[in-house]
């Protein structure tokens, strides 16, 4: 199993560092599922970015054939499940995105701290 933890900030350029962050750790991964770990970790920081507080931080996790990242943040605060987007909003998407993409995903709490993690799992198709 490997690791590798990223703290966040919430600087508008994040998921830009988060996305280069992601590509670089897993770049012996095929392209397809290269990029759509990306595009789900740019989904993730954007709303960390947009609705979350600080300390924040992105964990990956690979174990065996498995990718788990976790985006966690400090607020409290629960992002409300995926729906139809209104057609004239910029965003509201992301969740979407993850949940169709995502061989899993779901929010979880820590009991010791304020906070979420909201998480997708990918396959690691070699």
């Amino acid at each position: 199993m490997a690791e590798l933890t990223m703290e966040l900030s919430q600087s508008i350029d994040e998921p830009a560092r988060a996305r280069a962050f992601v590509a670089e750790w897993l770049e012996t991964v095929p392209f397809e599922t290269r990029a759509d770990a990306v595009l789900l970790v740019s989904e993730l920081v954007s709303n960390v970015v947009r609705h979350g507080a600080l300390p924040a931080r992105m964990v990956l996790t690979q174990n065996g054939g498995r990718l788990r990242v976790v985006v966690e943040d400090s607020n409290p605060a629960m992002p409300g499940p995926p729906g139809p987007p209104d057609a004239a909003a910029g965003g509201g998407r992301g969740l979407i995105i993850v949940s169709s993409i995502a061989a899993a995903w779901g929010i979880s709490t820590a009991p010791d701290r304020p906070g979420k993690g909201v998480w997708f799992d990918l396959a690691l198709v070699s």
